[in-house]
């Protein structure tokens, strides 16, 4: 979607403007946190592939209780290997 956004733009005679699409670590249903896979895809393909425009993703979503906090913080512990190899 942001080749295509970043493409309209240019077309028009906008001059090129950073991308930040805005994501969450969990599925939709809110209950179960991203695979590895999906981790990927949704963190770091935007930003490796050149032609996307991308240039960050925003983090977002709200934890009801303190279970949530820290499951959430386990989850990003537990990719953090990802994140630092990025």
């Amino acid at each position: 979607e942001s080749v295509r956004i970043r493409e309209n733009l240019m077309t028009v005679g906008f001059p090129p403007k950073p991308i930040y699409p805005y994501t969450w670590h969990r599925y939709h249903s809110g209950i179960r946190f991203l695979s590895k896979g999906d981790v990927y895809l949704e963190f770091f393909h935007p930003i490796v592939y050149e032609k996307s425009g991308v240039e960050g993703v925003i983090l977002w979503g709200y934890e009801k209780n303190h279970t949530g906090q820290d499951e959430t913080v386990d989850f990003f512990r537990n990719y953090s290997y990802l994140f630092e190899t990025f």
